[in-house]
């Protein structure tokens, strides 16, 4: 039929804004602890994002970023 009657809209598909895209944008917490990182010279722990409490999945997508083993400054040695 071309033009139905009646059209049915269901909420079911409105994404949950926390949702974790696979490869990144701001909302992904990996990207913010990485910009974060990049411009302080420091590795950001994770948990103190605003974000990252939030997220279900944040615990699991990044676990080695708040154990850091480089210490402080990540970059001291490299050049």
């Amino acid at each position: 039929m071309l033009f139905p009657v009646s059209l049915a809209i269901s909420t079911d598909l409105i994404k949950n804004e926390f949702t974790i895209k696979p490869n990144g944008g701001f909302k992904d917490v990996r990207d913010r602890a990485l910009c974060s990182s990049i411009a302080t010279r420091k590795w950001a722990r994770p948990e103190d994002d605003p974000l990252w409490s939030k997220n279900p999945y944040a615990q699991q997508t990044i676990p080695l970023i708040a154990d850091n083993a480089l210490g402080s400054d990540p970059l001291v040695g490299y050049g």
